[in-house]
């Protein structure tokens, strides 16, 4: 059975947004309001680590009078993958330019459908001079229905409308006994390796067909597939994705190894044994892939499973990519502390 690898994650979130003392002054900055007296500011985007979540705080200031601006600050959150829900638990602060800060609870889910929650917001805000003025937006994201990103290559739509073509396929894949039938021409753009067995005349290329030895019929025909831009959405077990990744390493077929890379989801409970067992199969690239993510997690002290099974063989590697880009521990406070500049967004 396939390994889901579907537990939640946690992870730290953490800005801290500087305000400049002229930043709302609309005579000092005419040239970034909008016509109609709006100011439109955004933080940096910034990464949950080792996670393809992006998050960043936004800031509508409208003045319509000299005593009665309006603000809204917003935290947004976006994710690469499919079919997350990510529950937010933030502690917002406002630090105004006199007084004490004004701080609150926000807890809300993220989805592909929301993608944003206000934060702080006031019809009449009395601080707009930014002296001193901070804002922090700091807790946790918890990610949850974590599951897979499908195997997907992206291609033009000519090549989607050829898969139904059968009377076009004029090769034929052989895995585990079984034909696929598929375009010459697409092997041909797919790989330099075909590209020159097609040019020089090999015997696979007069017979019109190759067989894959080391390759299942299931991991050909989701190869193959993923030629035309069909995805791949079923769960594959870890063995699988690295024969399959192995296969496009190969046949040097760069998308497919990207595909398969990008669908690989590595979190610090599944690293290690991700790590073992490439380090296991020689996929060198793979390796490198998982050992940088290894490196990231200890950079932001994320609690990585099962560490002291890590074998003596990937400790050896994971010394060596440290000691070629040495690993300093980073903290996410100071990471993520940004001086507004009056960005227009």
């Amino acid at each position: 059975m396939a390994s889901k690898d579907n537990t939640d994650l946690v992870y730290p979130i953490f800005i801290k947004w500087n305000f400049d003392e002229c930043c709302f002054d609309e005579d000092k900055n005419n040239d970034l309001y909008l016509n109609d007296g709006e100011l439109k500011l955004k933080t940096n985007r910034f990464l949950l680590p080792g996670f393809p979540v992006t998050y960043y705080l936004t800031l509508d200031f409208k003045k319509f009078d000299d005593k009665e601006p309006d603000i809204s600050v917003k935290l947004h959150c976006y994710c690469d993958y499919n079919d997350i829900e990510i529950e937010a638990d933030i502690m917002f602060t406002l630090k105004p330019n006199y007084g004490g800060p004004e701080v609150s609870q926000t807890q809300y889910t993220f989805d592909e459908d929301n993608t944003e929650i206000v934060c702080y917001e006031k019809a009449e805000w009395k601080h707009y001079t930014a002296l001193n003025l901070y804002i922090i937006a700091k807790g946790t994201f918890t990610v949850k229905g974590l599951h897979l990103n499908p195997i997907s290559i992206k291609v033009p739509k000519v090549k989607k409308q050829m898969f139904t073509d059968e009377n076009g396929k004029n090769f034929t894949i052989i895995a585990e006994g079984q034909e696929i039938k598929v375009h010459k021409s697409i092997l041909l753009q797919i790989s330099p390796v075909f590209a020159n067995m097609f040019e020089s005349n090999w015997k696979e290329s007069v017979e019109q067909k190759i067989e894959f030895k080391n390759l299942s019929f299931k991991l050909a025909k989701i190869a193959i597939d993923s030629f035309y831009g069909i995805k791949y959405w079923r769960f594959l077990d870890k063995i699988e994705y690295i024969q399959l990744f192995q296969f496009a390493d190969q046949y040097d077929i760069t998308s497919l190894k990207n595909a398969v890379k990008n669908s690989i989801i590595l979190t610090p409970k599944n690293v290690v044994e991700y790590t073992n067992l490439v380090a296991e199969n020689k996929c060198d690239e793979l390796i490198r892939h998982c050992i940088d993510y290894l490196i990231l997690c200890s950079q932001f002290s994320l609690e990585i499973k099962d560490v002291d099974k890590i074998t003596d063989t990937v400790k050896i590697q994971i010394a060596d990519r440290m000691f070629s880009s040495p690993v300093q521990k980073k903290n996410i406070e100071n990471e993520n502390t940004c001086k507004n500049e009056c960005n227009i967004r």
